[in-house]
């Protein structure tokens, strides 16, 4: 088996989630289960940490790939039968699960979807032994990812062209709190903030300062100050853990606060067009406004998802996993899929974050 096989890994940051699918009766229940399947097995790692991979195969054994493959022929074994499946220039023999041994599809000549996981390297062999976790037709499982796709294609152009209910409530929230009196603006004198930052907030202002300044080298002194100051000041405002906003812009924009991207979404926190008009926010690129809507926002989808400590405390990953789907694919799509949507993007997002936010808290690596 060549290494690249054996070291494309998934990494353990993605919820479960069983995506509704289109295909001929016989083969249906096997595609239902294989994208169960692929769901619990969690996203690809970034591109950038395969070599560390290849370098060190025996860290990186007994994880999940993702591989189509040709069956040419079976064996009978004592312990069920074997499968002997072409995958590129790779001959592998795999035992077919108790699920797939009297499988239909199951036949020479077949193309199929492969979910493997690899058992550590023994005595006698050097790579680590792929294992048949499920498999599914390649046809089917080609299809509804395309169906996927184009669904996630649509949402995302509904989501730009009107913003979702959540956020027009959202929007409302924040613009009652505007007239309220209760947001007053950031000053800033020789590169300091003059806002009322609570005692708490101003205890760990040079350490997030420090770290916003180590993320984007480009920004001023006073936009690194004012940045501090909104991300402290609205979280505290909002009893949201700063941490989980520093891991969301770190994701939405690596702290560009001129960032746009391809769909028009602006800002450190990447906010649409729409959502900033119902927001009321007059300048999206203005730091202080644009994390002001970020964190409400992501406060109302931490109170969707099952709410967050209200001391601003470590907040439990599933609240954080639906409400950084919800932040990127909209709610309609975690409700439509009853979790994390089973697009890549969505799903690579909500893992970056999460990952962010766990090494932040010292809790993950």
């Amino acid at each position: 088996m060549s290494s690249r096989i054996s070291t494309i890994i998934y990494v353990s940051l993605a919820l479960a989630i069983v995506m509704p699918v289109q295909a001929s009766p016989h083969r249906s229940n096997a595609l239902g289960d294989y994208l169960r399947a692929r769901a619990d097995a969690q996203p690809l790692i970034p591109p950038d940490q395969l070599d560390a991979a290849e370098n060190n195969p025996s860290q990186f054994t007994a994880h999940n790939i993702e591989e189509t493959g040709t069956i040419n022929g079976f064996l009978d074994a004592g312990s069920g039968r074997v499968a002997l499946v072409t995958v590129g220039s790779d001959s592998l023999s795999v035992d077919l699960p108790a699920s797939l041994k009297d499988a239909s599809w199951i036949i020479q000549g077949a193309s199929i979807r492969m979910l493997l996981s690899i058992e550590p390297p023994t005595d006698q062999t050097l790579t680590g032994r792929p294992v048949l976790v499920m498999a599914a037709p390649e046809f089917d499982v080609a299809q509804s990812d395309q169906e996927a796709a184009a669904q996630a294609a649509a949402e995302q152009k509904e989501q730009a062209e009107r913003p979702a209910p959540v956020r027009t409530t959202l929007a409302s929230r924040y613009m009652a709190h505007m007239r309220n009196g209760m947001d007053p603006s950031i000053s800033l004198t020789g590169g300091h903030p003059s806002l009322d930052l609570s005692p708490q907030a101003r205890a760990v202002f040079g350490a997030y300062r420090d770290t916003i300044r180590g993320l984007n080298g480009d920004l001023t002194d006073d936009q690194v100050d004012k940045i501090t100051s909104s991300i402290l000041y609205y979280s505290d405002l909002n009893r949201v853990d700063p941490r989980l906003i520093v891991a969301m812009i770190i994701a939405e924009s690596g702290f560009d606060v001129n960032s746009t991207s391809h769909t028009g979404a602006m800002g450190l926190g990447q906010l649409m067009p729409a959502t900033a008009r119902e927001m009321g926010i007059s300048d999206p690129y203005d730091p202080q406004q644009n994390i002001a809507g970020a964190v409400r926002i992501l406060r109302g989808h931490l109170d969707n998802y099952g709410g967050a400590p209200s001391d601003a405390g470590v907040i439990p990953f599933n609240q954080i996993a639906l409400t950084m789907a919800a932040y990127n694919a909209g709610p309609g799509a975690v409700r439509r899929y009853h979790g994390v949507p089973p697009y890549r993007e969505t799903q690579r997002y909500v893992a970056r974050v999460a990952a962010l936010y766990k090494k932040m808290c010292g809790t993950g690596s």
